[in-house]
C-alpha cells in the first residue's frame, strides 16, 4: 500500500495538537487485499501516541460499517 507522505505529516500535526488524543487514524479505501499496515509511534510522547493507517471497504454499506466498527473498537 502506497501512502501520501503529506497525509502522515498532517496526522502528526493533529496528534500533537490534540493533547488527549492517543491515536490518529488515516483511512484509505480498500482496493485489494492489503498486508500489514503501518503504525507509527510518535516520538517523545507521554503517554505513547500512534499514527495508524487503515483500509476501509467501500463496495457494500454493511462491509464498510464492519470495517469502521473494527477500527474504532481496537484500542
Amino acid at each position: 500500500m502506497n501512502y501520501n507522505q503529506g497525509d502522515i505529516y498532517q496526522m502528526y500535526a493533529y496528534i500533537t495538537a490534540y493533547k488527549t488524543a492517543l491515536r490518529c487514524i488515516i483511512l484509505y479505501p480498500a482496493i485489494n487485499e492489503q498486508g500489514l499496515l503501518p503504525k507509527w509511534l510518535v516520538p517523545n510522547t507521554v503517554p505513547k501516541k500512534y499514527i495508524e493507517m487503515k483500509m476501509i471497504r467501500l463496495d457494500d454499506v454493511e462491509r464498510t460499517l464492519e470495517d469502521l466498527e473494527e477500527v474504532l473498537l481496537v484500542l
